[in-house]
């Protein structure tokens, strides 16, 4: 895929977002790594305490979804954006906020996939490469769920 088709397929997205009346973007990266897949847990005393979820965070001002998901995985663990590949699905929700927001998960490659540091982030306190085996004992959203199901189905795509 070139770059122009890659930038066309992300403003699409966003577009069809827009048209559905969703003003509020998030962006989630899927990270493989050796058949597992990296999650983030939020802390105790946060919103959504104790849930695992993938590195995710919000699309700001005039940045593209991919701008976005490299500036957000970088935040939330350190690692470097080396590809996205995949749309691995999107899902709505209203916001703790009370706004409409769609979310859109990509398969992500990162450069140094054995680094994580979760640093300075303090919307997460620990992470875990989870596998098909026990992905399912971390609590995540019903949403995170089916986006870990959907990459196991189609494993093999882009792994790091």
């Amino acid at each position: 895929m070139t770059a122009s088709s890659a930038a066309d397929r992300f403003r699409t997205l966003a577009a069809s977002a827009l048209d559905a009346g969703i003003s509020r973007h998030m962006v989630a990266a899927v990270i493989p790594y050796q058949g597992t897949v990296l999650l983030v847990r939020r802390p105790l005393t946060n919103v959504r305490a104790g849930l695992w979820e993938l590195p995710r965070g919000e699309v700001a001002g005039d940045e593209s979804l991919e701008q976005a998901l490299s500036r957000v995985v970088s935040a939330t663990t350190g690692l470097t954006v080396s590809a996205v590949g995949l749309a691995m699905g999107h899902f709505d929700y209203v916001s703790a906020d009370g706004r409409r927001t769609r979310q859109f998960n990509f398969l992500t490659k990162v450069a140094d996939v054995g680094r994580v540091n979760l640093g300075a982030n303090t919307l997460h306190t620990s992470f875990v490469w989870a596998s098909a085996d026990d992905y399912e004992r971390y609590l995540t959203r019903n949403e995170t769920t089916y986006a870990l199901q959907r990459f196991w189905m189609g494993r093999g795509i882009a792994q790091n």
